[in-house]
């Protein structure tokens, strides 16, 4: 990214898309800052994709140390944080390997935001009914394997895509129980470990620009602030409606990056 313009418009991009985040329940704006970067900022794939790593862990760093750790359900973390730095390493080899093709990346991330538009409509029709009458733990339930398991995928997003939290937060709230602020703030803290590894190795090739992830990096915990004042004043209503505007926004991307993707493809 290039001009004082663009640099003074990355920390803008990274305090929306947090806010946005908190409402969509997302876990942040990992899953939309790739696509930002390229369609936006035009930076290459293999760079949008380190570049969101490096936010995500300077961001998600200072986040958690803020809130502290009575949200945080410390044994959990250790495990999710442990599987998912083994993710993450398994998901730079992959990375490493699909930055040569860049149509990998793209179709990738196509399968993300379908993936998320489909959670928001879930979310929107059947996440309140799911949720109805049941009580909630203060703590992660769910054995060692689960946890495994679900740190090892969610590991594997950091290394590969740059993201984290888009299943494990999920999981923990629709499957095993968890009370979402546990689930978000025990997920943000084990995923440092994964995008600590990832980043690492993103930054040893050149694939990351360190003054676009710092400056995200500033608009994603300013707006993580606003954003904890912010939504829980929200209507509810409004909320629904911005899931439902946002399932067609992220399915619109999605064919947008299937689209280039297959492009880049037949072209290689």
């Amino acid at each position: 990214m290039q001009g004082v313009q663009q640099l003074a418009l990355a920390p803008v991009i990274g305090f929306v898309l947090n806010i946005m985040g908190g409402y969509l329940g997302l876990g942040g704006c990992a899953v939309m800052l790739p696509a930002v970067l390229m369609i936006i900022f035009k930076e290459p794939v293999p760079v949008a994709v380190g570049t969101t790593a490096l936010a995500v862990l300077i961001s998600a760093s200072i986040i958690t140390t803020r809130a502290g750790l009575r949200m945080i359900d410390r044994r959990s973390m250790l495990v999710l944080g442990a599987w998912g730095a083994l993710g993450a390493a398994i998901g730079d080899l992959l990375y490493a390997a699909a930055a040569r093709k860049p149509w990998v990346l793209l179709l990738s991330l196509s399968a993300v935001f379908a993936y998320a538009a489909f959670r928001m409509v879930w979310e929107t029709v059947r996440g309140a009914r799911v949720l109805a009458g049941r009580q909630l733990a203060r703590r992660m339930p769910g054995g060692a394997v689960a946890k495994s398991l679900l740190g090892l995928v969610d590991g594997f997003g950091a290394g590969f895509l740059g993201l984290g939290t888009c299943i494990v937060i999920p999981v923990s709230i629709y499957v095993l129980g968890a009370e979402p602020g546990v689930a978000v703030m025990t997920a943000m803290s084990s995923l440092v470990w994964a995008v600590l590894v990832s980043s690492a190795q993103k930054l040893a090739i050149g694939a990351a620009s360190v003054v676009d992830a710092v400056l995200l990096a500033v608009g994603i915990i300013v707006g993580a602030v606003v954003g904890a004042r912010l939504v829980p004043r929200t209507p509810g209503w409004a909320v629904v409606r911005l899931r439902q505007l946002f399932a067609i926004i992220f399915a619109a991307v999605s064919v947008k990056l299937l689209l280039s993707g297959l492009a880049l493809m037949h072209a290689g």
